[in-house]
């Protein structure tokens, strides 16, 4: 197996800002890091992350969503890395929270051989057992635990 040096971060949008330090701290040790695009929006200024929340509540996110290509150039992304990170934070009083585009992207990680990294341990929802079923590896909040 290759080293795991493109690694590809998959997370709720709401954590934008935590994305840019895990970002810019593996981007320090030596790993090339992508983002969501429309995380790099936000972190560019294009849209603020106020108008995405909006969007979603709104159901208006579909839209963006569609217009940009988001999920493909995503799937590419991922499909082109050599692994990706989850970052599952604490979000609507669910902590290590996964929602269900993050399960999508795990997914198809999962299918492509790729490692899946969870910064923290895996959540207590529905679906538990089928993030169980993909094998991550649980960081426990240490990003120097992944491997090379």
């Amino acid at each position: 197996m290759k080293s795991a040096t493109h690694i590809v971060i998959c997370a709720s949008l709401e954590f934008v800002y935590e994305a840019k330090k895990i970002s810019s701290y593996l981007s320090l040790v030596g790993y090339n890091v992508v983002m969501p695009e429309t995380m790099a929006m936000i972190l560019n200024g294009y849209v603020s992350l106020e108008q995405i929340i909006k969007e979603k509540k709104s159901g208006e996110i579909a839209s963006r969503i569609i217009k940009q290509e988001s999920l493909k150039t995503h799937f590419r992304k991922i499909s082109d890395g050599d692994s990706i990170l989850v970052l599952n934070y604490t979000k609507n009083g669910i902590e290590n929270y996964i929602g269900g585009q993050v399960l999508i992207e795990m997914a198809f990680a999962f299918i492509l051989d790729k490692p899946i990294y969870l910064l923290h341990n895996i959540p207590k929802l529905p679906y538990s057992d089928v993030i169980k079923a993909m094998m991550p590896k649980l960081l426990q909040g240490d990003l120097n635990a992944i491997e090379r």
